[in-house]
């Protein structure tokens, strides 16, 4: 499924939410303080949907001890919750976070720093500020974090220091330097790679983790001695991953929910496609059927593939009247994700009795200040203002915008899709004064949550391109559109060189 470049006019847009799975959550930063080079990322609560209800407690409760200055305690808090539920993404995440807090705290010490910064890393290698936080503190104890010769002498103090995670890390590291040509002898590094790897597998052996250590020893196996010139460790890094989570299923939606959202959805269908097919392995609970198809779903709609989207969610939908009743909250879900596609063909009636519907199950179900509910408030509008009924669709608007800042807080990334949409409405109705202030927070939302050249980046730049042109602004509007412009470049250009 190829992924396809929006074309953004001056309408309004459906929002989606995120995607919602058990056991998969939220988790999301709001601040970044230079220190020293280093950065530090201030951690703050989130809904979190499926979790068990412990450890969504020992979560909340490790921000709070983030918040009071407990570094330690945190640590402790987020390990517990992620010993409840090993797919628990927001503990996993935090927990990286509260690892770089501790990092920061120990960068006076860097022989102790470096460890909690790879600790940061393994939990969450997608994270940029992980990875810069290692560099940083790699250049604080005088070696170069661009170097073969100190990523390989890191590695090897890591294995002494019995830091299995950051000896996996730093032979990684060395190991990707080689293979950009940064160094003529990888050999010696695969040799001790190998013997980190054989370190982690009696690490996790001693874990009880049997079923990592014995994917690291058929590995070693495969490579004869155990000392391939280059060893493949994505593969092995990508089997690791699936092994970790309760079932293939988990591990894919947790893999497809990281590509979503940074707006690689080609690969997102890949894995929510491959979650689908473990859902329907016999035995398995509806709720993953009905699941998958939603989120599949949503790749195919994001991408404009509504065709494709339409019978995933009328199988869920039709999943949801069978085997639940079809008066939850997965019912609402489902109900809402149909008519978002509706919305996008000619009938526009069917799809408001959906949002009606989702909307009167959510308020029933889920009480009147939950994000699905302004989820639901929003779509609806979207739907009013398209048919040119905009009192209706502003007092949605406004109703959903409210809703979200209530339960998420005024700099949550779904607050900005709110923004945008009144913002938008306003635009329409020549309201120019009252859309620029949504406008630029909202802009300022995206900027600090999407990575710089994300499609939902580009998408508001040209969105609100078009704005400053009907304002008469041309100049500004035409600098926003070559700023849109470029991201579509270096995106383009990520997928033709295959990264």
């Amino acid at each position: 499924m190829n992924a396809k470049r929006h074309t953004w006019c001056n309408r309004v847009t459906s929002c989606a939410g995120r995607i919602f799975f058990p056991g998969i959550g939220w988790r999301f930063c709001v601040a970044k303080v230079c220190l020293a080079a280093l950065v530090l990322i201030a951690v703050f609560a989130a809904p979190v949907l499926g979790a068990p209800p412990e450890a969504v407690r020992l979560n909340h409760e490790g921000i709070e001890a983030m918040k009071a200055g407990r570094t330690a305690e945190a640590i402790d808090k987020f390990k517990a919750a992620i010993a409840l539920d090993p797919a628990f993404e927001t503990g996993r995440k935090n927990l990286a976070l509260a690892y770089t807090h501790y990092g920061i705290e120990l960068k006076s010490k860097p022989d102790k720093a470096i460890a909690q910064f790879h600790k940061a890393v393994f939990l969450d290698p997608s994270r940029r500020e992980a990875s810069h936080n290692l560099k940083a503190i790699i250049s604080m104890m005088g070696k170069d974090p661009d170097s073969f010769s100190d990523r390989v002498s890191l590695a090897e103090q890591a294995v002494r220091a019995g830091d299995r995670q950051g000896a996996i890390i730093e032979f990684d590291a060395a190991l990707s330097l080689a293979q950009a040509g940064a160094a003529a002898e990888p050999a010696g590094a695969a040799a001790g790679y190998a013997n980190a790897l054989r370190l982690y597998a009696v690490e996790l052996t001693a874990s009880d983790r049997l079923r990592e250590a014995q994917e690291i020893g058929r590995y070693l196996k495969e490579t004869g001695s155990g000392t391939a010139s280059l060893p493949a460790w994505l593969k092995i890094s990508r089997k690791l991953e699936l092994l970790r989570f309760p079932s293939l299923w988990h591990a894919y939606m947790f893999s497809a929910t990281l590509a979503f959202e940074a707006g690689d959805y080609r690969q997102a269908a890949d894995d929510f496609n491959q979650a689908l097919v473990q859902a329907r392995q016999p035995g398995q609970d509806v709720l993953l059927i009905i699941t998958a198809l939603n989120n599949l779903a949503l790749v195919n709609w994001q991408q404009g593939s509504y065709p494709d989207a339409l019978p995933l969610a009328q199988e869920a939908l039709a999943l949801c009247h069978r085997h639940l009743g079809g008066n939850d909250a997965e019912t609402a879900t489902s109900a809402n994700m149909l008519a978002m596609v509706l919305a996008k063909g000619d009938d526009t009636a069917a799809a408001e009795k959906l949002y009606r519907r989702a909307i009167e199950i959510a308020r029933r179900v889920r009480g009147q200040t939950h994000p699905a509910l302004a989820t639901y408030l929003n779509n609806l509008a979207s739907l009013k203002s398209a048919q040119g009924e905009t009192q209706q669709a502003e007092r949605l608007f406004k109703e959903a915008l409210a809703i979200d800042e209530q339960a998420l807080g005024r700099e949550h990334p779904k607050v900005a899709v709110a923004l945008h949409n009144l913002a938008v409405l306003y635009s329409q109705s020549r309201r120019f004064a009252e859309a620029e202030p949504l406008y630029k927070r909202c802009l300022a939302i995206r900027r600090r949550y999407l990575n710089e050249n994300h499609p939902d980046l580009e998408a508001l730049l040209r969105s609100y391109a078009l704005f400053l042109g009907q304002a008469g602004r041309g100049s500004e509007a035409a600098s926003l559109e070559e700023q849109a412009e470029a991201m579509a470049r270096a995106r383009q250009g990520q997928v033709q060189s295959g990264r």
